[in-house]
């Protein structure tokens, strides 16, 4: 995930485009996958992004190196999730989320 790293300079060309210029009030996020969906759609609504901000395809967070969509029933709580995938918590803190 070396593109996403701070600094790269994938994210310094997102950052200088016209998409990034258009709603200068809102702090720009990434949000990285090979896929695009109604998961991704939902995601962009609740991060406030723009129709004609753009979407930005990223080599190296794909399916093959993200691990393969499942499902599973976990406990109220999710703690599963968050001991199996302790990422969650660095991403929602990154969001100002938790």
């Amino acid at each position: 995930f070396a593109e996403l790293a701070p600094g790269s300079s994938l994210l310094a060309s997102i950052n200088t485009t016209a998409a990034a210029t258009s709603h200068p009030q809102f702090i720009y996020r990434t949000l990285a996958g090979d896929q695009r969906g109604e998961d991704l759609e939902t995601f962009d609504r609740i991060l406030g992004v723009f129709a004609d901000d753009g979407l930005v395809d990223v080599q190296s967070a794909n399916a093959t190196v993200i691990g393969p969509e499942t499902t599973q029933t976990v406990p109220f709580d999710h703690s599963s999730i968050v001991q199996a995938q302790p990422s969650l918590l660095v991403i929602l803190d990154q969001l100002n989320l938790i």
